[in-house]
């Protein structure tokens, strides 16, 4: 009787847990979610716990409880923005691994995907990527979240199959990037879209070309001892 009532106990414990920890997750999201609004709407000098506490309705304890500075929770939506341009950088490197015709380069499909997805977004969307990207000069914690991924993705663009062809195809989609962030992008669509099918031919490989090489550059990698 006695060990059925402390499985019990147990039980209750970790249910309570779940409970405090989605709690946690959903508070989490709600001050990021005002931040960004915030930014957007009306810069980072606005960015306060009190005026978050004023839109999301918590107190300022409670967002500080999550967030115990404000560089604290601006490197956290440094680590979203990031997370962001990784998840879609990862989309198009999916579609390419997987299909059987000559295809982009894995990581060039997905940085053109990336970026024609960056395209058609809201101003909204932009505005948060402007007012996080101009974070990073000011700060070198919150610059070196996007130096890792950024480190990471030229990393996988030496393994390319198509050398330099895709380092060039990289550092052109991110020009257009740029000029596309600070409204300098004076381009037709059909001029853009054009130098993407450029991109794209130039980088077009052998599916089965792509995956050997990326596998190749795997069996290379040191072995942690």
């Amino acid at each position: 009787m006695a060990t059925d009532t402390s499985d019990e106990a147990r039980t209750i414990k970790r249910g309570l847990a779940r409970k405090s920890n989605r709690h946690g997750r959903e508070t989490i999201e709600a001050i990021a979610q005002a931040a960004m609004q915030i930014l957007i709407e009306e810069g980072a000098s606005r960015l306060t716990f009190a005026h978050l506490a004023t839109r999301t309705g918590l107190t300022k304890g409670a967002i500080m409880y999550h967030f115990p500075s404000k560089e604290a929770l601006l490197e956290h939506l440094i680590g979203m923005y990031r997370d962001r341009l990784d998840r879609r950088l990862r989309v198009g490197e999916l579609e390419a691994s997987i299909s059987e015709s000559p295809v982009t380069d894995e990581t060039v499909a997905g940085f053109i995907e990336w970026y024609r997805t960056f395209r058609g977004e809201q101003t909204s969307n932009t505005a948060f990527g402007l007012s996080v990207l101009s974070l990073t000069t000011k700060n070198e914690r919150m610059r070196e979240v996007l130096q890792g991924w950024y480190r990471g993705v030229f990393e996988r663009v030496g393994q390319s199959p198509c050398g330099v062809d895709a380092l060039i195809a990289v550092l052109a989609l991110e020009g257009l990037f740029y000029l596309r962030h600070f409204r300098m992008d004076m381009i037709e669509e059909k001029d853009v879209e054009h130098v993407l099918e450029v991109l794209e031919a130039r980088c077009s490989v052998p599916a089965q070309d792509t995956r050997d090489a990326r596998e190749e550059a795997r069996e290379t990698e040191p072995k942690d001892d």
